[in-house]
């Protein structure tokens, strides 16, 4: 997490909610108790911290392809072990525009079936 650049965000998130446009939307421009009492650098980065979260789903924590820092191959076969393989929504390099539920269905689906074929292939 990019600590600096959300540190800015308590005082202008904090400008926005004191502004006559919100004050007119009924926002009331309060501040939660929790933020408030955040008042150093270090409190700021402590709360932040505890409490950032992101609505997008986490991919690409073992990301697919045949480069050195990439985890899995285009089977999702985990580079450098024997009989594991990752299929879900960390294959993906980066994370799509949509929800994640389909495309992890699909890579679900053709890890099924990679996996039926190799097993074919190893009984013949």
């Amino acid at each position: 997490m990019n600590v600096r650049t959300w540190s800015v965000w308590p005082e202008a998130s904090g400008s926005c909610a004191r502004s006559s446009r919100s004050q007119r939307w009924g926002h009331g421009g309060r501040e939660s108790p929790s933020s408030a009492a955040a008042q150093t650098d270090l409190q700021v980065e402590r709360f932040i911290r505890d409490h950032a979260d992101t609505i997008y789903h986490p991919v690409g924590t073992c990301r697919m392809g045949p480069g050195p820092l990439d985890v899995v191959d285009a089977q999702l076969r985990v580079h450098g072990l024997q009989g594991l393989r990752v299929v879900d929504a960390s294959i993906m390099p980066r994370v799509v525009s949509g929800n994640t539920n389909a495309p992890v269905i699909m890579i679900a689906e053709k890890a099924a079936d990679m996996i039926k074929a190799a097993a074919r292939q190893a009984a013949v």
